[in-house]
Formats: structure tokens, sequence, C-alpha cells
């Protein structure tokens, strides 16, 4: 087989994870630096290789972008939650 990269939609799900663990700082620099993984038009595919940041797999993948949706609405909603909303 080729060569395996880290699946993004699982990484995303980490930075709500640490965001519901109370790291919220931790979740947002995670989410920044997975935000560096998109191709110049915003578009992330189902891997990226950790060491050469290739994109990997299939691509445009939907997924991944549902992932990072998912975790900035969580980051927002537990930021809200932290400031009595």
């Amino acid at each position: 087989g080729g060569r395996e990269g880290a699946f993004l939609l699982p990484s995303f799900w980490m930075v709500e994870a640490m965001g519901l663990s109370g790291d919220l700082s931790g979740a947002r620099a995670t989410l920044a630096t997975l935000m560096e993984h998109m191709n110049p038009l915003g578009l992330y595919a189902e891997e990226v290789h950790p060491e050469t940041d290739e994109l990997l797999g299939n691509f445009p993948q939907g997924f991944s972008h549902l992932g990072q949706l998912n975790a900035i609405f969580r980051l927002e909603e537990l930021k809200r939650q932290q400031e009595g909303w």
C-alpha cells in the first residue's frame, strides 16, 4: 500500500475533546494547526502526511470539513458557556 497519513476527522474530534475537558487554549491552538493543512482553496483531504504535510486520501473530503465545522461550533459554544451566555 501507499503511505499512511493522519486522518483529519478524528483530529477535529480531538479538538472538541480538548475543549470539553477544559483545555480551550490548547483546543484553539490545535484547531489553528489543523487549519494550516487546507489547500489554497480551503479544501481538506482525508489525511495529512505527518512529516511532509502532503494531502493524502480522498480529496476533497467532506467529512474533514464537517469535523472542522463541528469543532469550531463546539469551541464557540464552550466559550459562550464560560462567559455566562
